[in-house]
């Protein structure tokens, strides 16, 4: 019994560790992408800069929002929220003949 709690604390404790490295090591990934989309911007005129720099940085916002809520961000997607899990029925114990015990 104690080396399955061991196990699902491990477990837990290793899912929640590959998360946030995911997190940490996407975060590089989006500045680049939202650098070159302002680096893109240069070449506009003022109007429309104006409306694209407001775009990106409602970008900026949301993801980093997403990335605070601890969910995994992939650019140009949504993420999914996990499903709940069924309660398991419990197990009855049954005596030699297959009725249950009192």
């Amino acid at each position: 019994m104690f080396s399955a709690y061991l196990s699902r604390t491990y477990l837990l404790l290793y899912r929640e560790s590959i998360s946030q490295l995911n997190r940490y090591f996407d975060q590089p990934v989006l500045n680049s992408f939202y650098l070159t989309a302002e680096r893109l911007t240069a070449g506009l005129d003022v109007e429309h800069a104006q409306a694209v720099r407001q775009q990106i940085i409602d970008q900026v916002l949301e993801t980093s929002t997403r990335i605070g809520d601890g969910r995994t961000v992939k650019p140009g997607t949504a993420s999914r929220p996990k499903k709940p899990k069924k309660p398991q029925p419990k197990n009855r114990a049954t005596s030699i003949n297959g009725t249950p015990k009192a």
